[in-house]
């Protein structure tokens, strides 16, 4: 039988799917090799940003070692200038401005390092300025103590904060005491007999602040409270006991001599 012969029509439309394929697969080779290479680039853009990023934290990081080191070869030069041409009485008013705006109204907490001033920190300015300057801190400073803390009066008088072997209550002069009328009376009176440990009683000024349920609780109070407060009167201390209606939004000073009257009746 006679094989039947295709018409160029036949080969034309057959071969034209095949073209229009491999063309299609080419686009798409090109395409992912592209895609490849922008892949390839932006790894290697990313390699660069963080190789980059690491030589600037090095910079950084000289950098602020080298502002470090000149800042506390100045402070050391300063502080030494201070304390060999000045004397203590004009040194310790450097230190008083230094610790203006200072918050020493939560000492218990102790001062956190980061905002001390750099008078006080031996490796800026020695030890024997900073020493110096921890005492007028403790000296001029009005300090602010809850009495909700067992030892909590011994512990701040005793224990130097900023760790250069002083004793606070050797330096104290200004104290405020806040006490909840119904507070635990065997803890506060342990906490007031705590500010024996003051070596300077003369001149020294406490400040009592009765909160709560005053009234109720007064008797209860003072029994606590009255005996050191007339132990520090008679060696030359300033009291004030004060009674807080923040209802009322006020205060209203409580007058000691008649405190203790009400204690001998």
């Amino acid at each position: 039988m006679a094989r039947k012969k295709s018409s160029p029509e036949d080969n034309g439309s057959s071969s034209a799917p095949s073209v229009a394929a491999q063309s299609a697969q080419n686009q798409l080779q090109s395409l992912a090799e592209k895609r490849d290479a922008v892949n390839e680039e932006a790894l290697a853009l990313e390699r660069r940003r963080r190789a980059l990023c690491k030589q600037s934290r090095g910079i950084e990081h000289r950098m602020r070692l080298a502002i470090l080191r000149n800042f506390i070869s100045e402070c050391r030069e300063l502080a030494g200038k201070v304390h060999a041409l000045l004397p203590l009485e004009l040194r310790d008013r450097v230190y008083e401005y230094a610790w203006e705006g200072y918050d020493a109204s939560r000492p218990w907490r102790g001062p956190k390092r980061s905002y001390w001033t750099p008078w006080v920190l031996p490796e800026f300015v020695g030890h024997g300025v900073a020493k110096e300057a921890a005492v007028v801190y403790y000296r001029v400073k009005p300090h602010a103590l809850p009495f909700s803390m067992p030892g909590g009066v011994e512990t701040f008088l005793t224990v130097d904060r900023f760790h250069l072997g002083l004793n606070p209550g050797d330096h104290i002069r200004h104290l405020e005491i806040r006490i909840l009328a119904h507070y635990n009376y065997a803890m506060l009176k342990t906490n007031m007999e705590a500010l024996r440990q003051l070596r300077l009683m003369n001149g020294f000024r406490l400040r009592i602040t009765l909160e709560g349920r005053v009234t109720e609780h007064l008797p209860k109070v003072l029994r606590a409270l009255v005996p050191m407060c007339q132990e520090l009167k008679e060696a030359g201390a300033n009291v004030q006991v004060w009674e807080a209606q923040y209802a009322l939004e006020r205060k209203r000073l409580l007058d000691l001599p008649d405190l203790l009257n009400s204690m001998e009746g």
